[in-house]
């Protein structure tokens, strides 16, 4: 475990902390460093807004016990979760992140903002609050998004993985920007918002609310698929299925 109760002036360079203890970093308290690295099997702790000049790494456990904003090289650098990241508190990566270990599943994070890209290599990410990413997020791993509200402004890419929005606010799905998922499944008892042209390489369930924000058009498996409807759907759009489709609600 290390103990520093000053500051840490990197002067550019690169820091790395290998302690098999708890490593509490305080971005107030750490300035100018090139790129920043954890390991030694530990616990990190994180709060307050770090910057770095190159990306930063977290291989150790990261438990979050303040608002966190990281920001790796000017917003072009990454952020790299390479194991298990919880606490009850805001995060903010300007640039881009990697998260490679389940989000939230110990203690489930507040918000979580995105500036850049981000690529999701795990099973799952949990939020009490929002979920916001501005890049394109490329699916790794089947994934299991929850929380109140996602935004995603550029779209997912799913590179053949399946997606799980379980949302208790409002979701809303663009097919023009939602790419190359195997399944879809929202279900988390909010709502969703659907437009465009949805293409899937397996099936599309949506066991939330439905309401049509423009032309829709659903595709599932090429046309084998089956695109399902646990509830309700409405809105005033034209609705086009390629494929099987079961309407289990009202519509």
């Amino acid at each position: 475990t290390p103990l520093v109760t000053g500051t840490i002036d990197g002067n550019n360079h690169s820091l790395t902390l290998n302690f098999s203890g708890t490593t509490a970093i305080d971005g107030a308290n750490v300035t100018d460093l090139g790129s920043l690295t954890t390991g030694g099997g530990g616990l990190t702790q994180l709060t307050g807004n770090l910057t770095t000049s190159g990306g930063q790494t977290y291989n150790d456990a990261v438990s979050l016990t303040g608002a966190t904003v990281l920001t790796a090289a000017a917003g072009a650098g990454t952020v790299t979760f390479g194991n298990t990241l919880n606490g009850a508190q805001t995060l903010g990566v300007t640039g881009n992140a990697v998260f490679n270990d389940i989000v939230g599943a110990g203690t489930a994070l507040t918000s979580i903002t995105v500036s850049g890209t981000t690529g999701i290599n795990t099973t799952g990410i949990t939020t009490t609050g929002n979920q916001g990413y501005t890049g394109m997020v490329t699916l790794g791993a089947d994934t299991v998004l929850s929380g109140n509200t996602p935004t995603f402004t550029a779209g997912v890419t799913g590179a053949g993985k399946d997606l799980t929005l379980t949302f208790t606010g409002a979701t809303a799905i663009d097919g023009a920007t939602f790419t190359g998922i195997d399944q879809l499944i929202s279900n988390g008892g909010g709502t969703t918002t659907l437009t465009g042209n949805l293409t899937t390489s397996g099936g599309q369930t949506y066991n939330d609310a439905v309401s049509l924000t423009g032309a829709t058009v659903l595709t599932a498996a090429a046309g084998a698929g089956t695109v399902t409807f646990g509830n309700t759907l409405n809105g005033a759009q034209t609705l086009g299925v390629t494929g099987n489709a079961v309407f289990g609600g009202i519509v």
